[in-house]
């Protein structure tokens, strides 16, 4: 075999490569090999990987290619911030809930007690409907969706929908309160009463330009003052003001109504009386114009009143000759002014008996505007040369006070170093008494003496001292510096809005807080928890048996590492009465670091507190009934960054006269030559740079 084989190999013309021996249970045999059997194996094994890849690719394709056809387009719906409002009248209840968003209707499912599910009750263009044949206190469950009509990849109509929500509606026949109206001709306002019924909040609606009932506020008390002209439009002779209430009671995911109280109406004729008719028009940022009617006198005399003085300042004396007009000069942003005008027979202006009509007053309170406010950047931004988009000139450390010279396009004007440029305002903490003036009460007691304490017990290290990175918070003249980011604001506006209208204002005790403040007080304290309360006898309890009741941790009470206040999103602030500055009685003190200050323990007040906040878009702490903060916003920013130290109002600041160099107690240089950022300047007695 092996010569046949060997003899075989050497033939003409033949190749069968080499002999390989093969054993198996009967023996042995042989077989030929090609030349090329190995060549063939090895680019085999190099193909091996592509064929994979182009599968996988294939497959991956088809599935792309599936999505593409079978999910929708477009936005996926959703359901709007907000509660459902439940009206019981006689047996129809009607429903209105938050208008959807991204949807194109409302789908609404009740509960089947025989079928034992949900079933479709209707879909809705709009966001309300009415139910027949509902009994009181009968127990309705329901389900709410967003729906949008869209088409797939293949051009093929299909749909997207929102999670359902559950909600539990039962209803309640609410009393419809009786009003009555009183109105002030001299405050141009108008005062609404009703009795107490069966809820225990009320929503005030007004009829609009378009005959449609729009919702002017709720509150809590039983009457509410009107501003003509303000809050509510000035009657006409072509068309009256229209008021009416309904009674409304807050319910877990809805709200309860009563139907409209009778329509009040406010006619033009019921204002007759106002002789001089003192009007105001805003006429630029925080500029207004007062004008008046003749009435017959020699002399106008304008006078605004000075809460420092207490008493009434001349601004300015015309004569019949000139025109009726006085034009302020820029105020301040957010302020409550009173300006009244006095008519007199004689230019000798002898006293209220040469009066020739009572005098005018008229109370408003200033636009809201950033201009000419301090404000600090929460991170590192850059100083572009235009708004929004614009070439770079520096980069401004975060903390750094910079004084708002003009906002445009989401962007703060601002000077650094000698250079204008502009800043994203989103990323800015901009200084509350300064913008939003006299909305707000500001008591900062951490900068002087702070309130913390556990239930009552004074904490050591803590109660009564200037926290740390609260130094530069008090001013001078007793005045605070109140950081809070620039877009919080504007909920924090409204909100004093809301609160003002029905008697109260907001007192802020605290806003942005330094990173090294919040560690300090909760590294403190934990040092404090085990030691006994002070106090005489024995068995007393420890700081931390008072604070957590065995139920909590001091974390709980105490942010550990980072606080909301630490990136200017938080607040902490109660309600004032507004006639009598006194603070409404919660369930604790400002500051309590205590179970008793959580939210289960909330009084009337605190849950309308509560109201007022969380309404308007700002959560709470389960721990804290003072605390709120506006995550939406830093989630819609990506704020993921905080300040470590406390802020000054160190900086330049300018207002229409010029420039001051302003220091960290609120007071400027003045009299004096010293050189800022490298250059010599040069301040006159009122602390103005020279030229």
């Amino acid at each position: 075999m092996h010569t046949f084989a060997s003899l075989c190999l050497k033939l003409p013309g033949w190749e069968f490569g080499d002999l390989r021996k093969r054993k198996h249970g009967r023996g042995a045999s042989y077989e030929f090999l090609s030349p090329n059997y190995s060549k063939r194996k090895s680019i085999s094994r190099r193909l091996f990987p592509v064929w994979t890849v182009l599968a996988v690719s294939l497959l991956l394709g088809c599935l792309a290619f599936l999505l593409y056809i079978l999910i929708p387009g477009g936005l996926r719906p959703g359901l709007g911030r907000g509660d459902m409002t439940v009206c019981l009248e006689e047996n129809r209840l009607a429903l209105t809930w938050p208008q959807p968003i991204h949807a194109d209707a409302s789908r609404l499912y009740r509960y089947d007690l025989e079928k034992g599910e949900y079933v479709l009750y209707g879909e809705f263009e709009g966001n309300s409907t009415v139910m027949e044949g509902v009994r009181q206190n009968e127990e309705i469950l329901l389900k709410l969706q967003a729906v949008r009509y869209t088409v797939n990849g293949m051009g093929q109509p299909c749909e997207r929908t929102s999670r359902k929500k559950s909600i539990a509606v039962r209803p309640v026949l609410l009393e419809r309160p009786n009003v009555q109206e009183e109105l002030d001709l001299q405050e141009m306002a108008l005062t609404v009463n009703w009795d107490s019924g069966t809820g225990n909040l009320y929503e005030v609606f007004c009829l609009d330009e378009n005959n449609d009932w729009k919702s002017v506020r709720a509150t809590g008390k039983d009457s509410i003052r009107l501003n003509l002209g303000g809050e509510i439009a000035m009657p006409k002779q072509e068309q009256p003001v229209s008021l009416a209430v309904r009674t409304m009671r807050r319910g877990k995911g809805c709200v309860y109504y009563s139907v409209l109280s009778e329509v009040l109406v406010v006619e033009w004729d019921d204002l007759a009386g106002t002789e001089l008719a003192l009007q105001s028009e805003e006429i630029g940022d925080r500029l207004y114009r007062l004008t008046w009617e003749e009435t017959g006198g020699d002399t106008y005399e304008v006078q605004q009143w000075s809460a420092k003085e207490q008493e009434w300042e001349v601004k300015k004396v015309l004569d019949w000759t000139q025109e009726r007009v006085y034009d302020t000069e820029r105020l301040p942003s957010g302020a409550q002014v009173r300006f009244r005008v006095v008519a007199y027979r004689k230019a000798d202006r002898e006293g209220p008996e040469d009066f020739t009509a009572e005098p005018e007053t008229l109370s408003f309170y200033t636009g809201i505007s950033p201009l000419y406010c301090t404000v600090w950047p929460i991170v590192d931004l850059e100083l572009l040369d235009n708004a929004g988009s614009g070439s770079f000139l520096a980069k401004i450390p975060a903390g750094e006070a910079l004084c708002v010279l003009g906002e445009e396009e989401g962007s703060f004007q601002v000077r650094y170093r000698g250079m204008d440029g502009y800043v994203d305002s989103r990323y800015c903490m901009i200084n509350l008494p300064e913008y939003l003036g006299d909305m707000c009460e500001y008591e900062i007691a951490n900068s002087y003496s702070s309130i913390f304490r556990v239930h009552g017990y004074d904490i050591p290290g803590i109660t009564g001292t200037v926290v740390k990175g609260y130094q530069n918070i008090r001013l001078g003249n007793d005045d605070f510096i109140v950081p809070y980011l620039y877009p919080c604001s504007q909920l924090l506006l409204q909100a004093a809005k809301d609160v003002a209208q029905d008697g109260y204002r907001l007192r802020i005790y605290d806003a942005f807080r330094p990173n090294e403040a919040t560690r300090f007080l909760y590294n403190k304290m934990s040092t404090l928890l085990d030691q006994t309360v002070p106090g005489e006898g024995g068995a007393l309890p420890t700081f931390g048996q008072v604070m957590m009741n065995n139920r909590y941790h001091l974390s709980s009470f105490l942010a550990a590492t980072v606080s909301s206040h630490n990136r200017g999103i938080a607040l902490d602030l109660t309600l004032v009465e507004a006639d009598s500055g006194e603070e409404v009685a919660m369930q604790s003190q400002m500051h309590d670091l205590s179970w008793y200050s959580c939210l289960s323990e909330n009084n009337e007040k605190a849950d309308l507190l509560a109201l007022y906040m969380k309404r308007l878009g700002f959560n709470g702490l389960e721990s804290e009934w003072w605390h709120f903060q506006d995550d939406a916003t830093r989630q819609a920013i990506g704020l993921n960054t905080y300040l470590t130290q406390g802020v000054a109002i160190t900086g330049w600041k300018k207002d229409d006269t010029g420039w001051r160099y302003r220091l960290a107690d609120g007071s400027y240089h003045q009299n004096t030559t010293v050189t800022i950022d490298g250059e010599t300047c040069t301040f006159d007695e009122d602390g103005y740079v020279r030229d």
